[in-house]
């Protein structure tokens, strides 16, 4: 009797135990209910999956990308704003701002109204010249000393290609400004030759329309003038740096002898009165000995 006793109070404080233990797991909330094994395979299996098709498309062939944006979650696009981090840069091909070139600096002309192209004058006196010749082509008022001014023709009578160029013409050291003119193809003659002596401005020629000059391939200068269709001459001149000095001159003197109107001088460029008679065949022949030389001009506005 006192067996079947002592084995149902054994009984009852292992019942006793068991309830109490599992209230005390329920009561804390800290019991896990434990899951088939099953169950815990396939979870696993679903995150394996998961993480090997986030993978793949971190690698997918760029080439299949289509270049669109998708929309992001708003909670995503200000992720950035919230922590404080700046915005990203974004390349201008992407904000749709085009960047600005800045264009280059054209190089200013070292004289007034000189355009970038043409070669520097150092000569300031040249500089005035060619200056005061532009604001005459321009229709602006130009005071110039009488003795260095330039010819009418640059006022009234301005041919294909009216420019200069300074050149040592005559080899003795100094450049000369000439101003001339292009008239046709092939014809190009001047007006003035200007150059330096003692430091000071020297004219050395002044032509015009019908009083032109040229300069020759023996060195020589050139000179055709006329007051009329029987009344012409053709002069030849050395130049020594500051003057010219005639060598010889064809005259053409209707008014003088209609017969026969060809004269030759070393005196006179046009005055007949005490030149030598000669036929037309010498005439042209010593003019044929002085062949003109084809000049390139600067041209003082530029050509359209």
């Amino acid at each position: 009797m006192m067996k079947h006793k002592v084995n149902a109070g054994i009984i009852c404080a292992c019942l006793l135990l068991l309830i109490t233990g599992c209230g005390a797991g329920t009561e804390s909330g800290k019991g896990q209910e434990s899951l088939p094994g099953s169950a815990l395979a396939d979870d696993l299996t679903q995150r394996e999956s998961a993480d090997e098709t986030f993978h793949d498309d971190l690698h997918d062939d760029p080439e299949e990308n289509t270049g669109e944006l998708s929309e992001e979650p708003a909670d995503e696009r200000n992720s950035d704003e919230e922590s404080g981090a700046g915005p990203a840069e974004i390349p201008a091909e992407e904000s749709g701002t085009e960047p600005v070139e800045m264009p280059d600096e054209e190089p200013e002309a070292e004289t007034a109204g000189m355009t970038a192209e043409e070669p520097a004058v150092e000569n300031e006196f040249y500089q005035k010249l060619i200056s005061a010749v532009r604001k005459c082509i321009a229709g602006e008022e130009v005071e110039m000393p009488e003795e260095y001014d330039f010819s009418v023709a640059i006022h009234m009578f301005p041919g294909d290609t009216l420019g200069y160029f300074v050149e040592d013409i005559n080899g003795d050291g100094t450049e000369e400004l000439v101003i001339g003119d292009t008239w046709g193809e092939d014809h190009t003659l001047i007006y003035n030759i200007y150059t330096m002596s003692g430091g000071e401005l020297v004219r050395a020629a002044d032509g015009w329309e019908r009083n032109r000059y040229y300069l020759c391939e023996n060195g020589m200068i050139a000179n055709e003038g006329s007051s009329g269709a029987a009344n012409s001459s053709y002069s030849y001149f050395t130049f020594d740096g500051t003057e010219l000095h005639l060598v010889e001159s064809i005259i053409y003197d209707g008014f003088k002898d209609p017969e026969n109107p060809w004269f030759y001088s070393t005196e006179s460029e046009y005055d007949a009165e005490y030149a030598e008679p000669v036929s037309e065949e010498q005439a042209r022949e010593i003019m044929s000995r002085y062949v003109y030389k084809k000049l390139t001009f600067i041209p003082f506005v530029p050509q359209g």
